[in-house]
């Protein structure tokens, strides 16, 4: 357990201080964009399929360096922490948002590992995760942008059918005789990008406050 706890800790801590250097290294920050005037499809679809990717390719790193704890917590953190720095990323452009949206996305993820511990049905999982992501990073976006409400529901919606999709995709793949990291970190790039669908819908009817 105390593991457990470890891994998340150093996801949170990692979601947080990588922003805040990004943010040193880039003093100077031109006007914010308007998410009114045009939403950043484009990014804010790569941004998902990339931290899917990246969370994917070193949560399977984990398992063989011995880091990767029963229940996958350490896992779940370390994809919420990758996700949560990429809408941070894009974010930020148009409004100033604390890293603590890469935080909030950390331990929603987190969430996950509790139900995977007790073999809960899969779909209570990816629900539940939807939701304390929607709600922790609601906090986040209540003070910046209008309607952020959305966020909640549109999480609980989105993480459910994205999670659904990309271990039907994921798990086809690796049946077609692709290696299984690459299958898995392929699956969770495709979990990332169908999940920036949804939450972009919702993110492009909020503005600026």
């Amino acid at each position: 357990m105390v593991v457990k706890l470890l891994e998340i800790i150093v996801s949170g801590v990692l979601s947080y201080s990588i922003p805040k250097i990004i943010e040193r290294l880039q003093k100077e920050r031109g006007n914010l964009e308007s998410l009114e005037q045009a939403f950043p499809w484009l990014h804010w679809c790569l941004a998902h399929a990339i931290g899917g990717a990246v969370g994917g390719t070193i949560s399977a790193g984990l398992a063989p360096a011995g880091l990767q704890s029963t229940g996958g917590m350490g896992n779940w953190a370390v994809y919420g922490a990758s996700l949560g720095i990429a809408q941070w990323f894009v974010l930020r452009k148009y409004c100033q948002i604390s890293p603590l949206l890469a935080v909030a996305s950390t331990f929603g993820w987190s969430v996950f590992a509790y139900f995977e511990a007790t073999k809960a049905p899969g779909y209570m999982g990816w629900i539940s995760v939807g939701i304390a992501i929607g709600v922790l990073q609601w906090f986040v976006l209540r003070t910046k942008l209008t309607r952020a409400y959305w966020w909640v529901p549109a999480n609980a919606v989105t993480w459910f059918l994205a999670g659904t999709i990309g271990i039907v995709i994921g798990t086809a793949i690796l049946q077609s005789g692709v290696s299984p990291m690459f299958s898995w970190i392929l699956g969770w790039s495709v979990v990332g990008l169908t999940g920036s669908i949804i939450t972009g819908f919702a993110m492009s009817r909020m503005s600026s406050k």
